[in-house]
């Protein structure tokens, strides 16, 4: 009798330890996908907190110098044609400036007239009877240039030129000086200002031609028997730059 109890109660511990076997097993992918729905639920949390950071960040201050700031600097070559004393002139300068974020440069320029006028038709106080003079002139100063769609192939500049420049009368060097006549007949300083719009195309990576016109203005010197506005004018401009843009 005893025997038969002991094997009773062996069977029912038994019978007992099957059922939580089978309970753990049933409910052991419950809790595994419970875990992974909470991990997934962390992660994604975590994702929208990063998310809302991230549009926060884009709704900051706009700057002009940040991460995806761009410098570059070119070197470029002049021609400028002008009407001077009733003649087409032509002045040869150069360029070196600084680019800023494909929208803005910065430098100096310098231009010179080609001393290919000959003028005879002017009474100057050192220039003897049916002798002629020929005017030098050059100048130079700062240069500020908005740029308009740099990367495009064919886009728009727009140069301003502040500074100063110096002009002088000097006796026809064809001439022979007799004693007591001077070589440098007159001459005087100014200040320029020359806007500008220019079309550029690009040529190669490097290299840009430039096609525009300006309107020099220099009308505060003043030269013996000579207009003011003598060196006011429209310029026909064409030039070449070279350099990382």
């Amino acid at each position: 009798m005893a025997t038969l109890l002991f094997c009773s109660c062996l069977y029912e511990k038994k019978t007992m330890l099957n059922k939580i076997f089978l309970a753990a097993s049933l409910l052991a992918p419950f809790f595994s996908y419970s875990q992974v729905i909470n991990e997934f639920g962390e992660d994604t949390l975590k994702h929208r907190i990063e998310r809302r950071v991230y549009h926060s960040n884009q709704k900051e201050m706009k700057t002009l110098f940040n991460g995806d700031y761009h410098s570059g600097a070119y070197f470029a070559i002049n021609f400028k044609g002008h009407n001077y004393f009733g003649e087409d002139v032509m002045f040869l300068g150069a360029k070196m400036a600084g680019v800023i974020n494909r929208s803005l440069a910065i430098g100096l320029e310098v231009n010179s007239m080609l001393p290919s006028v000959e003028v005879d038709d002017i009474e100057l106080k050192y220039l003897p009877e049916g002798g002629s003079m020929r005017p030098i002139i050059g100048y130079g100063g700062l240069i500020i240039e908005p740029i308009l769609m740099s990367n495009q192939p064919v886009h728009i500049t727009f140069p301003i030129l502040l500074g100063a420049g110096w002009v002088g009368y000097l006796r026809d060097w064809n001439e022979e000086l007799q004693e007591g006549e001077k070589d440098l007949l007159d001459d005087a300083v100014f200040f320029v200002v020359e806007p500008g719009v220019n079309v550029e195309f690009n040529l190669t990576r490097h290299t840009r031609l430039g096609l525009g016109v300006s309107y020099r203005s220099a009308d505060n010197f003043e030269l013996e028997n000579t207009s003011k506005k003598a060196f006011n004018g429209i310029n026909y401009n064409m030039m070449l730059k070279f350099g990382r843009f």
